[in-house]
């Protein structure tokens, strides 16, 4: 075929210079639709290409393919020859014009069958590029009558056949094949929170306007170009055009939506184990995703314990409220606060004994604990007598014992909690009061002293001391002397805990008379009595008086194996005494004491008592008058 331009040319036919005209001016159709009255054929599409309208290309390719019209012939003759001409514009997917109209114009000779679409291809090659819309403006169309010999090559060479034979189309959509593009997003964490996946289509070629259907996982189905809130996996979607015939392209894309994590803390709080308190812990569990990380703070409380910032359970926790971060490997977390420990406080106490004492009566007292909580608030107290004892009736659960007998005690102080404080060994010693004294008495007589005389016999030693006026004063000495005849004292003990006997009263006292000398006799240790050594005298305890008989003054020599208190007493035979010689400390070894009798005493034979530590050697005094 040769161009319908060309073969216009060739005539200078008035019509075909109106043609020309509008051709190479581009005079709007509207004035050249006056000439065209008859619109028996109608132009109902235009592609690019082969039969297959849907062909799809790669979107910015270069194509150049034939030009399609599809004519319907609504009459019902046979329609030899169909020219047209025109411009092909090119629009963008957002149907800006892309580049300047290009030109095209051309004349086939298949035919057009009567009251039939008939597709008529026009080697126009047109480029265009792939992926924009193409529009045929301004078009006009010429066909011949029915004529057999009415074909391109009559048209040309008589062109005024072509009025009325004619029609004007101000825009025709051109199916240049239908493609569709995506741009998945996946989803991502935000603020530690996995996002959802969204789809965003671009849509081209093809004849708009277009229809969209999706499916995805889950059942999911959208009929929007867009989608988004999309969980993970495969979606599809299917687009229709609006051409005569529906071209369909589908588009499958995967979105990927992180896991995220998510976690659950418990917490276990301290409690008392075997009296003492132990801390408390929180165990983590990841119920969902996997943890790459974990970051511990102590909110109130605390501290962490060191090296555990980053584990994912926490133990030795002190009282406080925790918080977490749990961290995924895709970058979403999972913040949990407020995780509460609590941890019992415990209980410490410390005792103080007070051992018993003698009071300032003389009187024994028992002993007393006082308690002291150091740590903590005590519910309970519970007291026990390991020895000794008992605790005083109704006492047990008290705080502090009074009136406590000797003995070693303990206690077990409790808290709310459970917590609880052992405390034994707490030693009470009670002082025990001496027995009451046995005494003997030298009462006044006709031959011996005007006064009278108390010793007492048991208990002596060098730790005791006596009372004869109810505790008022006290001595050493074991003996009373210079009592007037008709006094009746008491006589009172004291031990070194300061305890008083009962009292003995003279009444009670037996009559000092002499006794026969005690053997060679060893006194226990025990009653502080030192030994000589290794050169003991050959009897414990001597007396030697020189002369005997004697006249006015005699010496005493004595040998003792220990030390200790004692006297030297002298009685006469009436068991009166006479004279003390010497009352006090008496070492070992030798002693020598002297005595001088006046001339006026009247008596010849008389009585010595040496008594120390409670052992006594007596014997006789012979004296001399001149």
């Amino acid at each position: 075929m040769r161009s319908i331009i060309t073969l216009l040319r060739l005539r200078e036919k008035k019509i075909m210079l109106i043609l020309l005209g509008l051709l190479i001016s581009s005079v709007s159709i509207a004035q050249f639709s006056v000439s065209c009255t008859s619109k028996d054929l109608e132009l109902v599409s235009a592609r690019i290409g082969d039969a297959n309208s849907c062909v799809s290309c790669t979107p910015g390719q270069q194509i150049t393919k034939d030009l399609i019209l599809a004519i319907d012939n609504k009459t019902g003759s046979f329609r030899p020859a169909f020219a047209y001409w025109g411009y092909l514009v090119q629009k963008d997917a957002n149907g800006n014009q892309v580049g300047q109209p290009v030109l095209i114009s051309d004349c086939s000779d298949a035919g057009l069958d009567a009251n039939k679409i008939t597709e008529l291809t026009f080697p126009a090659e047109l480029t265009y590029t792939c992926g924009n819309r193409l529009e045929i403006v301004n078009l006009v169309m010429a066909w011949t009558d029915a004529g057999k010999k009415s074909n391109c090559a009559a048209l040309m060479a008589d062109p005024d056949k072509i009025n009325p034979k004619c029609g004007t189309v101000p825009v025709v959509p051109v199916n240049a094949g239908l493609n569709v593009t995506g741009t998945p997003t996946n989803g991502a964490c935000s603020g530690g929170v996995p996002t959802k996946g969204s789809i965003n289509v671009t849509t081209s070629g093809g004849v708009p306007s277009y229809t969209f259907s999706w499916i995805g996982p889950g059942g999911f189905t959208a009929n929007t170009e867009d989608i988004s809130n999309l969980d993970a996996g495969l979606y599809t979607i299917t687009v229709t055009d609006h051409n005569a015939t529906p071209c369909q392209k589908t588009a499958t894309f995967n979105i990927t939506v992180p896991t995220g994590i998510n976690a659950s803390a418990v917490p276990t709080n301290g409690a008392c184990v075997s009296g003492s308190p132990t801390l408390g812990s929180i165990a983590l569990t990841v119920t969902t995703g996997t943890a790459s990380s974990f970051a511990w703070t102590a909110t109130t409380g605390g501290p962490i314990p060191a090296g555990q910032s980053d584990d994912e359970d926490l133990t030795s926790l002190p009282a406080g409220t925790y918080a977490v971060r749990v961290n995924s490997a895709d970058g979403c977390y999972k913040d949990i606060s407020g995780i509460s420990v609590t941890v019992p406080i415990g209980i410490n106490a410390s005792a103080v004994p007070t051992n018993g004492s003698c009071g300032t009566n003389g009187v024994p007292t028992n002993g007393s604990i006082a308690l002291t909580v150091t740590l903590g608030t005590a519910s309970s107290f519970l007291w026990a007598a390991t020895t000794g004892g008992p605790v005083p009736a109704g006492k047990s659960a008290d705080e502090d014992l009074t009136d406590l007998p000797a003995g070693t005690y303990s206690v077990l102080v409790t808290n709310a909690a459970g917590c609880y404080k052992s405390i034994t060994g707490l030693a009470i010693t009670v002082p025990t009061a001496p027995g009451a004294p046995s005494i003997c008495k030298i009462e006044p007589g006709l031959c011996g002293p005007s006064t009278g005389t108390i010793n007492v016999t048991a208990p002596l030693g060098g730790t005791y001391q006596y009372s004869k006026n109810g505790g008022t004063n006290w001595q050493t000495s074991p003996s009373f002397t210079g009592l007037a005849a008709g006094s009746s004292p008491s006589i009172l003990v004291k031990n070194s805990d300061g305890c008083w006997s009962s009292a003995t009263v003279c009444t009670s006292a037996s009559i000092c008379a002499p006794e026969t000398k005690i053997g060679n006799q060893r006194v226990s240790e025990k009653d502080n009595i030192t030994p000589l050594g290794s050169g003991e005298l050959e009897a414990a305890l001597t007396v030697k008086a020189m002369p005997n008989p004697f006249s006015n003054q005699v010496r005493f020599m004595i040998k003792s194996a220990y030390s200790g208190m004692g006297s030297l007493d002298i009685y006469n035979m009436q068991g009166q005494k006479v004279k003390n010689v010497y009352s006090g400390y008496i070492r070992a070894g030798s002693s020598y004491f002297d005595l001088k009798i006046a001339d006026n005493v009247n008596t010849s034979q008389l009585i010595y008592v040496l008594s120390i530590n409670g052992e006594k050697v007596s014997g006789k005094l012979l004296r001399v008058t001149r």
